[in-house]
């Protein structure tokens, strides 16, 4: 019974991770998902949704997969504790 349990749950977190797409834009790799006409600055496996990790202060890009950003996601920046200040275009 957990085995199977185990195997649901990661067949699920597979699953939501195929919804999280990746743009570089400003020199960061940038992890989003489409929700519908706008994007999402997303991850879902607790780390940062941006690489490598920024330090002092990052730009949020105005668009990601020729969508505008509209949101950002839980544990988005997961991690980065050396991050002193986001700011949007």
């Amino acid at each position: 019974m957990r085995k199977k349990l185990m195997m649901m749950v990661v067949a699920v977190a597979v699953a939501f991770g195929a919804w999280a797409e990746t743009e570089t834009v400003g020199g960061y790799t940038w992890k989003y998902r489409s929700n519908g006409d706008t994007a999402e600055i997303y991850n879902n496996d607790y780390s940062a949704a941006i690489s490598p990790k920024p330090t002092g202060a990052v730009t949020i890009p105005s668009t990601l997969g020729g969508k505008p950003v509209a949101s950002i996601g839980s544990y988005a920046f997961y991690g980065c504790s050396s991050l002193m200040r986001v700011s949007s275009f």
